[in-house]
């Protein structure tokens, strides 16, 4: 509870006055927390249907097939991070909501932010919390890639695993 109170009153002091502080941290918890499960789902499903063709029955038991080679990591990991770039467009679309936010009709903010005696308060209403969720949404990205390679790692039979996957995975351009 404490922590919520602090996320509050930090999301308060940067948000556009006036607006809904319990509404905007639902949709950001929403968004980093869909993306992560999005991205656990998607693999988990992708990497089975992988690794479920490394195997053959023989005699009514699985076994790893000879010569049974594992798709890449590259192969089977660029759909887990759509959530994570649709956090980064989500946020983009907010900038502009909070905008029309200070130059609505009603109270024409926008032309009292810009009064202010420090000229950057507009920006920083407008442009902090979208740009910390995007910094969270790619920290959260990249301990989900690296949980995935884990996985694909030490769940995957060695005699399946070509070797030098981690550089296959940034020479395909996935990584960087």
């Amino acid at each position: 509870m404490k922590q919520k109170r602090r996320l509050d009153s930090w999301l308060e002091s940067h948000l556009p006055i006036g607006m809904w502080v319990g509404r905007e941290r639902c949709l950001i918890v929403a968004l980093l927390s869909g993306a992560c499960v999005w991205a656990l789902i998607w693999y988990t499903l992708v990497y089975t249907a992988a690794r479920r063709q490394l195997y053959i029955y023989v005699h009514g038991r699985l076994e790893l097939a000879p010569q049974a080679q594992m798709a890449d990591f590259a192969q089977i990991f660029p759909g887990a991070l759509t959530g994570f770039w649709l956090v980064v467009v989500v946020m983009i679309l907010k900038v502009l909501d909070y905008y029309r936010f200070h130059s609505r009709d009603t109270s024409r903010s926008i032309y009292l932010m810009r009064r202010l005696s420090d000229p950057w308060e507009l920006r920083r209403r407008c442009w902090t919390v979208p740009l910390c969720t995007v910094a969270v949404s790619l920290l959260l990205a990249a301990v989900t890639t690296a949980l995935c390679y884990l996985v694909y790692m030490k769940c995957t039979p060695a005699d399946a695993i070509m070797p030098g996957q981690w550089a296959r995975f940034w020479g395909a351009g996935i990584g960087g």
